[in-house]
């Protein structure tokens, strides 16, 4: 479940999102040029074209083959950023239309029938744009029709009266526009289902959540009153075990609210980073009942930062606790502050299974839990998230390396003009 699609805050999501749907549309365009490619072929031989038409029909479709190719290899460029992208993604709904205009173009304009080509970038802008990118690229389709035929008629030994060409030259247009508002009400169908759809999953999510520390503080609450008053070695057990799952409760209802809003700086002080983490650490630790697998190696020299201490407070736990959370007792947790530069860097690493890359990109989406697997999750699958969303608000970075032994999450932020 990944409702982040539907209000993605974060720059970051927002290009993986991006990049994505471009994939998508990628891929469809490699299908659908091959299909028409070798329909086109077969259908001049059929016909008894000459050789040279079936093989202009396969040079066509190896030139766009080609740049869809090269449209490939740069929407997977790191480097490539929003504007970029969108930039890479409008470039190829032109191609899109070129492409119609040239082969209408070339079958003779009114009677072509592959004027149906200028319904495909109406398509492709309804996967990746929205509605009123979608009745844009409907008109524009229309125009480039108009265009055509113009040209084509401009051109031609025997040029057709206007009264010929009046039919489609309206007919067309008005069923391009009418197809944009087709696929737009798709999207709005597609998009309502599926939110419907992911919103009944998180609305169980949070309930299974919700009970999971409510029905274990009712079942200590109950040992408490069948407890003898004298013995308090196990009531101060049983007040510790009310304590964890008060403080996950906290850090899973903290978690949801952060998400509710863009998130604003208000209130940073100065912060000394090394008490701040082990204090952070320690109380963590002892939540798991793991104190001796905390390692500490914090910095000699003292390390200041401007934050707002609660919401970092929230974000160092959110990590720290996944460390604990995926690793096993018995392993140990590091984590590490040192100076790199102007920047404050800190390390949390444990030595769990570990993510594959694939899983890596979507933890850092909003709800990111299968419900499915969610009985023996704690959380909704907000901390990186919320983490993350935490850092970059305070000018820093926020990164994940996995691989099949163990993770390690680094944090960068700017260091305080205090210095010891």
């Amino acid at each position: 479940m990944d409702l982040s699609r539907f209000k993605i805050s974060g720059s970051t999501d927002r290009l993986d999102h991006l990049k994505l749907q471009n994939s998508r549309l990628i891929k469809l365009r490699w299908f659908y040029i091959g299909v028409l490619t070798l329909i086109a072929a077969i259908s001049s031989i059929i016909a008894g074209l000459p050789s040279s038409a079936a093989k202009q029909y396969v040079a066509i479709g190896l030139v766009v083959f080609v740049l869809n190719a090269i449209f490939y290899l740069i929407n997977r460029l790191r480097y490539f950023k929003i504007r970029g992208t969108y930039a890479l993604m409008i470039l190829q709904l032109a191609l899109d239309l070129a492409v119609a205009s040239f082969v209408t173009y070339e079958q003779g304009g009114v009677e072509a029938r592959t004027t149906v080509l200028f319904a495909i970038p109406i398509v492709a802008a309804g996967l990746i744009f929205a509605a009123k990118i979608v009745y844009l690229v409907g008109f524009l389709s229309g125009a480039a029709y108009i265009a055509t035929l113009w040209l084509t008629n401009l051109t031609s030994v025997n040029p057709q009266e206007v009264s010929e060409i009046l039919v489609p030259v309206i007919f067309y247009p008005a069923l391009f526009i009418l197809l944009a508002r087709l696929v737009v009400y798709l999207m709005k169908i597609a998009t309502i289902s599926t939110r419907d759809e992911a919103y009944d999953s998180f609305l169980a999510l949070l309930s299974h959540q919700m009970i999971h520390p409510a029905s274990t503080v009712r079942a200590i609450i109950d040992q408490l009153e069948r407890t003898p008053s004298g013995s308090h070695a196990e009531i101060k057990k049983y007040i510790n075990m009310l304590k964890r799952e008060n403080n996950d409760l906290l850090q899973l209802l903290n978690n949801l609210l952060e998400t509710s809003s863009e998130y604003k700086i208000i209130g940073e002080e100065e912060i000394e980073l090394a008490p701040l983490l082990e204090a952070v650490a320690f109380k963590i630790a002892e939540n798991y009942n793991r104190p001796n697998d905390l390692r500490l190696d914090l910095s000699k020299t003292k390390v200041y930062v401007f934050a707002v201490k609660q919401k970092l407070v929230t974000a160092l736990v959110n990590i720290i606790n996944n460390a604990f959370q995926y690793s096993e007792s018995g392993l140990p947790v590091k984590i590490t502050l040192r100076r790199s530069g102007t920047d404050a860097l800190i390390v949390v690493e444990d030595n769990g299974p570990g993510v594959n890359e694939a899983v890596q990109k979507q933890m850092f989406h909003k709800y990111n839990v299968k419900f499915d697997n969610a009985a023996g999750v704690k959380g909704l699958g907000l901390g990186l998230y919320v983490s993350r969303k935490i850092v970059q608000a305070h000018r820093g970075s926020l990164h994940l390396f996995s691989d099949n032994i163990g993770t390690r999450v680094m944090i960068k932020l700017k260091r305080g003009k205090h210095h010891e």
